[in-house]
């Protein structure tokens, strides 16, 4: 196998991972045990969120009304075999996300412009705290690394057992195929590591958790929000992975009061999944 020293490294650097990820765990299991987190605080500290319902349901309805008719009208302009064609993809997909990501990021900017919020107020607190707010993203990633691998593996064993076709999402599927232009393949990478990190953290832990968390019980607040970001990514092999790490994204911002701490955690949940994938594609290990 030309590629095995290659391979031994990569799984050698995920075992390696997952072990941080195990002592982590054991570290912050042991600092809990030592200093109980007081959660009634940080939910307190969260309700003090600017958002309000109101908020979250006008932008939750125009994202999927303007998406919903996007999708309608893809349906009706093209068939399956033409969305497929890499021409006609290098101008859906982008826009596609622009009508997500795009539009919400929009939404949530006038909005902080309508209510004269600053970010600090909107989403992350104190600025004097954001070096301390980077290092807990870092080790609350590294920590949530086990039991996601636990979640991806338990999810595609019932998928298998049920005979349902395990493969990578389908931007992961463009940006690996040789066929789509390196242009719509920058955009994706960008999109991955920097937009989708950002504007997906403003979104589903920013605006929607500190709304959830003022009507629900705190553990509800954390599972809707993780429900909802998992089923958007529309990819079922996917759901129960995405769940477990977005309810990790969703504690890390209660505990820390700074979105800046789920932000950092999903930018390395994002780029450490392509690197991995590029890897795994190069050894011509997955499609």
């Amino acid at each position: 196998m030309p590629y095995a020293p290659a391979l031994m490294v990569f799984a050698g650097a995920a075992l390696a991972l997952l072990a941080a990820g195990i002592l982590a765990d054991l570290a912050l299991l042991w600092s809990l045990s030592h200093r109980p987190v007081d959660w009634a605080a940080c939910r307190r500290r969260l309700a003090l969120r600017p958002w309000k319902a109101r908020d979250a349901a006008c932008m939750a309805l125009l994202l999927v009304l303007v998406n919903a008719a996007f999708f309608l009208t893809v349906r009706l302009a093209f068939t399956p075999a033409e969305t497929a064609r890499p021409g006609t993809l290098g101008v859906l997909l982008p826009l596609q996300t622009l009508l997500f990501h795009g539009l919400a990021l929009l939404l949530i900017l006038l909005l902080m412009r309508v209510r004269r919020l600053s970010w600090s107020r909107a989403f992350a607190g104190a600025p004097a705290a954001a070096p301390r707010c980077v290092r807990l993203g870092l080790l609350f990633y590294v920590a949530a690394l086990p039991p996601f691998a636990a979640a991806t593996l338990a999810g595609h064993g019932l998928l298998k057992l049920l005979g349902w076709p395990v493969q990578p999402q389908g931007i992961v599927l463009v940006f690996f195929a040789p066929d789509y232009p390196i242009w719509l393949k920058g955009y994706l990478l960008v999109l991955a590591v920097v937009a989708a990190p950002l504007i997906e953290e403003m979104v589903f832990r920013g605006v929607a958790f500190p709304v959830f968390s003022r009507r629900l019980r705190l553990g509800s607040a954390v599972a809707l929000s993780a429900l909802l970001f998992a089923c958007v990514h529309m990819h079922l092999p996917a759901f129960l992975p995405l769940f477990v790490m977005a309810a990790a994204f969703a504690l890390a911002y209660l505990y820390t009061g700074s979105l800046l701490t789920s932000i950092v955690m999903h930018t390395c949940f994002n780029g450490v999944n392509l690197a991995a994938l590029y890897c795994l594609h190069t050894w011509s290990l997955m499609p």
